[in-house]
Order: C-alpha cells, then structure tokens, then sequence
C-alpha cells in the first residue's frame, strides 16, 4: 500500500437533521492530471458513509473522465486497487473502518464530537 500521506480523508459526521461531510486531510501538492481515483469504504459502513461515497462517486463522475472505483476495504483485492489509484479517498468514520482509523492514528488526528451526537 502507498504512503499514509497520499490518502484523503473523508469523514461522515451524523448529526441531528443530517449529515456533514468534512475532508480531514489532504497533503499539498503541486497540480496534476489525475486519470485514476478509487473511493473506499468502510467494511462496516453505515447507509448514511455508502450513500456519501455514492453521491461523491456520481459528482466525480459527472464533471470528469477520469477512472473511478467504488469498493469496500475488505474486498480482497483492495490494497492492489487503492495501490493502483492516483488518488485514494476514504469515506467514513473510524467505527466502521479501519482503514479510517488506521490513517487517523497515523496522522494524530480525532473525529470531532458534535453536542448532539451519541
């Protein structure tokens, strides 16, 4: 699998009367033509992360021509896919994917805790 730093983090925030979706993390880099992206999910994704990974997918879709894979971290061929990417980005929070928490531990970072939330 690439380094930790070339992933982007896109967490699922439930909150009452909705969902946000923050990106946590991006490392810089200079412009580039991206011609391939894969979006992962969590194995234990909630319908609100799947949703959010979908609505992401078709938005990616609909404004380029790029390559683009939609799947979850445990599929078996998974690290080959994310591997074979230009652009990895990771849809959900920590509880349902550990590929989440994994980066989130990596770079030190916390899921904020909304009032609101359980």
């Amino acid at each position: 699998m690439r380094q930790l730093g070339a992933m982007i983090l896109v967490f699922g925030l439930i909150a009452e009367g909705g969902t946000a979706l923050a990106v946590a993390h991006a490392d810089p880099a200079p412009p580039a033509r991206v011609t391939q992206i894969a979006i992962v999910s969590g194995a234990n994704s909630t319908e609100t992360e799947l949703k959010a990974a979908e609505i992401l997918k078709s938005r990616i879709l609909k404004r380029s021509t790029v390559t683009l894979e939609s799947f979850k971290e445990d599929d078996p061929n998974a690290g080959g896919r994310i591997d074979a990417a230009e652009v990895a980005i990771d849809v959900g929070a920590p509880a349902g994917n550990a590929l989440t928490a994994r980066l989130m531990t990596a770079f030190g970072m916390a899921l904020p805790t909304l009032p609101n939330s359980t």
